[in-house]
C-alpha cells in the first residue's frame, strides 16, 4: 500500500489548510469591515467561500491530459 498517497489525502490536512487559508480573511474582515447591503453580509465572506475549494486544489495533485 502507499502510505505516502493517503498521508496527503487526510482529512485533518484538509481542515487545517482550510482554517489557514481563512484566517487572512478573518483580519481582513477586522481591519476593514465592509458589508454589503444584502443582508449585511461581510465582503470577505464571498471570498472565504471558496476556501474549502483551493484547499482541495492544492492537495489533490492535477491529471495532465
Amino acid at each position: 500500500m502507499n502510505t505516502g498517497a493517503s498521508s496527503k489525502r487526510s482529512p485533518v490536512l484538509f481542515f487545517e489548510l482550510v482554517y489557514a487559508i481563512s484566517i487572512p480573511f478573518w483580519v481582513l474582515n477586522t481591519i476593514f469591515p465592509i458589508k454589503l447591503p444584502v443582508d449585511n453580509l461581510p465582503v470577505t465572506d464571498i471570498a472565504a467561500t471558496f476556501t474549502p475549494m483551493v484547499a482541495a486544489s492544492i492537495l489533490v495533485p492535477g491529471r495532465g491530459i
